[in-house]
């Protein structure tokens, strides 16, 4: 299994903007790991299948603000997005 870091290098070619939503998924990933929830229960959490879970955790699946919004509800978290002027 690659970590995060190792992950990050290779991410050339992406926008800063889809950098971010790697980052904040890895951050919610490892925060289920951390927490010791079972892909069986996340993927109940998120009414989807386990097979679903690990796709998208695989990064089988393409990441959108609301997938990040309903995976951080499904551990009681939020995401809290801003914008900055340029």
């Amino acid at each position: 299994m690659t970590n995060w870091q190792d992950f990050k290098k290779q991410l050339t070619g992406v926008s800063e903007d889809e950098r971010m939503l790697f980052e904040t998924f890895a951050n919610l990933v490892a925060t289920r790991i951390q927490r010791e929830i079972p892909i069986d229960e996340m993927a109940r959490r998120l009414a989807i299948s386990p097979t679903a879970l690990t796709k998208l955790e695989g990064l089988d699946q393409p990441l959108t603000v609301a997938t990040l919004s309903q995976y951080a509800a499904a551990l009681g978290a939020t995401i809290d997005l801003s914008v900055v002027s340029a």
